[in-house]
């Protein structure tokens, strides 16, 4: 009989563990729908930006996050901006641009997992001053958590893969 019980329990803790992905990006699409940010966020252009060499659109957009040019980082970006945790089978959430300075941001402080350490992706690009040739593939370029696709208006970001820490910090 005990060991029924315990069957029981720990049948009922893995089920309840094991929510439906779609359903968690349900509730974390509808949380982000303007509950991170009321601001507007104003965009300025520039002709630098339509680059075809991805070294130069790095150079650009490394120098724009340490220096924390937000208005520029949001230009270098496409949107609808996505992410997606560490797992295949993670769902991919989409932001909008007044959405997307909170994301970047907790993006920016969660560590990369790259060492025990606990550097953070910042950190990362801060050191990466020039992308190595294997993070370039055609029209699609990944540095640390960080993808970039070339578009028709030159390279832009597309993509960030958050840690669980991060996602469930922005699910609050």
């Amino acid at each position: 009989m005990r060991t029924y019980f315990h069957f029981i329990i720990l049948t009922l803790i893995v089920a309840s563990c094991q929510g439906n992905p779609n359903t968690k990006k349900v509730e974390r699409d509808s949380i982000d729908r303007g509950a991170h940010s009321n601001s507007i966020v104003t965009v300025k252009t520039s002709d630098t930006l339509n680059t075809e060499n991805f070294s130069e659109f790095w150079k650009i957009f490394r120098n724009s996050v340490l220096s924390s040019d937000t208005s520029q980082i949001v230009a270098m970006t496409e949107f609808p901006f996505q992410t997606r945790g560490p797992f295949d089978s993670d769902p991919t959430v989409e932001y909008n641009k007044r959405q997307f300075l909170t994301v970047f941001r907790a993006f920016l402080n969660q560590w990369n997992g790259m060492d025990l350490e606990g550097t953070t992706e910042l950190e990362s690009i801060k050191t990466t001053v020039t992308p190595d040739e294997t993070d370039i593939v055609n029209d699609y370029a990944r540095i640390g958590g960080l993808v970039f696709n070339k578009t028709k208006k030159g390279w832009k970001l597309v993509f960030a893969y958050l840690n669980n820490e991060t996602i469930d910090l922005l699910d609050q």
